[in-house]
């Protein structure tokens, strides 16, 4: 575990950067415009909420603009360089591991996870983790890689040999882990790549448009 972390740390800070310069066209018409609207539809204005996985921390900043009181976590010290010269009231940013999260029991009304839990070398105690810093009923957004989503390949070294550092799980692998460490699902949308019609997705079955999907997002409730 502890050198899983390490390597995802070492890659993520060389990437921060890069990141960082991404970042905002994929907020604002991207791969994660869905997820503010989202996560507004269900989450009352005002509410405490935490970033897990916050990269260079815009997402957090759009969702304080909002108007809720926000706190950004990354395990990357330079996105969260980053990140801070977004700091104001009601928006705050710190290092942290969602292995071990540096919050108290019951802190936030909500947290979410962008596309952050695959990272983690034990997605189950990950989750585990985020319930218990959520208030009861608390909701807990997350945004899991279809299996059309490119970024998967930074799993493909498990099967050649190497090390990878990455869990690119299937949505329905997601669903089951969140069951069993207490959620209710509440909703979910997807995300499709650019040159897929999402009219056709209409009249599919859930299992097929996650199937289908470039990433899936789900709000779950504490129960």
């Amino acid at each position: 575990m502890e050198n899983w972390s390490s390597l995802s740390k070492v890659k993520w800070d060389k990437q921060a950067e890069n990141w960082h310069q991404r970042s905002k066209s994929m907020w604002k018409n991207g791969s994660r415009s869905k997820i503010i609207p989202f996560f507004m539809k269900h989450v009352s204005i005002g509410s405490t909420i935490v970033d897990l996985g916050c990269g260079d921390g815009y997402g957090t900043y759009l969702l304080r603009s909002q108007g809720y009181v926000a706190t950004g976590m990354d395990f990357s010290d330079e996105m969260i360089m980053i990140a801070k010269s977004q700091e104001g009231e009601d928006l705050s940013y710190l290092t942290g591991d969602l292995m071990n999260l540096p919050f108290k029991k019951g802190e936030f009304h909500a947290a979410l996870t962008v596309n952050s839990l695959e990272w983690t070398p034990d997605p189950l105690v990950a989750i585990g983790n985020v319930r218990e810093i959520l208030k009861d009923k608390g909701y807990y957004l997350a945004s899991i890689l279809g299996p059309t989503a490119s970024p998967r390949k930074n799993s493909f070294d498990r099967l050649v040999g190497k090390t990878a550092v990455c869990h690119t799980m299937m949505p329905w692998e997601f669903r089951e882990l969140m069951q069993m460490n207490g959620f209710t699902l509440i909703d979910q949308d997807y995300v499709w790549k650019q040159d897929f019609n999402e009219k056709l997705s209409v009249s599919l079955p859930v299992d097929l448009k996650e199937a289908l999907s470039f990433s899936t997002i789900y709000l779950f409730q504490k129960s």
